[in-house]
């Protein structure tokens, strides 16, 4: 079976009908991504209809052709309004295939804003018998109001998972650092759990979840020379880093899950933090994460950072 690794936390949920309404799924390629949803959708449908003919089932998603599954491409460089409009309108028709329905929209990141908020009025509005993926290779580009409403999978974070039970099992050992395993896929630069520049980026993100809840300055750093010759590589990953970090505050509050797991010790020191101010940390950081970085002195763009978001942790 296709990516059965992936699929196997997945099986469960759909055997004890646990599934959420929406996903939005990252990490991995566009093909992978596309060919894991395709199973995971074939799993849920096999378990819903009554027909035996399962080839005919994973053929038609295949295809595109099955009746009660909606794939979605966008049209020429991004998603128009009429594409979403088409979306809405196929599934406001009575299914005459069954109850449970799913569509699939890949690329999310590349919508238009008349799109997006088509879209939003379509998430709201939906029935529960329709189960629906968004794919994209870059969650931050996906507007926070849309992620908000979504369970996230990250599939890099699912491989990185399945290389050990202990972290499978979500426990703690000594031989793995469950903080690699969530950092590690959010940075740009090619580098693992042992390279200099990651040793020295993930000291600096652990000093900022120390310092940021408290009255310091967490520009306040002796950055090392490898930090230092590629500030603006650095500052590109800090911006990612810190919108998972927040979103995950976010999520909290609203009692979904979250992509940092096992760091109650930091989260807990966040918690004071408002929705109000997470919401707007996370509207600082969105507009950094469009910045040029590579354009202008990364240096400044940090320090300017630091300021903006540390206006907002007064509790």
């Amino acid at each position: 079976m296709p990516n059965q690794p992936f699929l196997k936390p997945f099986l469960k949920i759909i055997q004890n009908k646990k599934l959420a309404h929406l996903y939005l799924i990252t990490g991995l390629d566009l093909p992978q991504r596309k060919k894991f949803v395709l199973e995971l959708s074939y799993q849920i449908l096999k378990s819903q209809e009554n027909t035996q003919n399962h080839s005919f089932l994973k053929q038609t998603l295949t295809e595109g052709t099955y009746p009660n599954f909606y794939y979605l491409k966008k049209d020429n460089h991004l998603f128009k309004k009429e594409q979403i409009l088409q979306l809405k309108d196929f599934f406001s028709q009575s299914s005459l295939f069954g109850e449970q329905r799913i569509y699939v929209i890949e690329e999310m990141e590349k919508t238009t804003l008349p799109a997006a908020n088509s879209l939003l009025h379509f998430l709201e509005n939906t029935p529960n018998n329709i189960i629906g993926f968004l794919l994209t290779d870059n969650l931050h580009q996906v507007l926070t109001t849309i992620v908000s409403r979504c369970q996230v999978i990250n599939i890099d974070v699912f491989k990185q998972q399945l290389l050990t039970p202990a972290i499978e099992e979500r426990k703690l050992s000594q031989e793995i650092d469950v903080m690699n395993c969530a950092l590690i896929p959010l940075i740009n630069i090619s580098s693992d759990e042992n390279t200099a520049y990651y040793l020295e980026f993930k000291k600096y993100f652990l000093f900022f979840l120390e310092q940021f809840p408290k009255d310091g300055s967490c520009a306040t750093y002796d950055f090392a020379t490898v930090l230092i010759n590629s500030f603006a590589v650095f500052l590109s990953d800090l911006v990612s880093v810190l919108l998972r970090w927040f979103l995950d505050l976010f999520y909290q509050k609203k009692q979904l899950p979250i992509y940092f797991e096992n760091q109650a010790h930091h989260q807990k020191e966040f918690q004071n933090l408002t929705l109000q101010r997470i919401t707007n940390i996370l509207e600082i950081l969105q507009k950094y994460h469009q910045e040029k970085i590579n354009l202008v002195n990364p240096q400044n763009l940090f320090f300017a950072l630091i300021l903006e978001l540390e206006q907002q942790k007064y509790f």
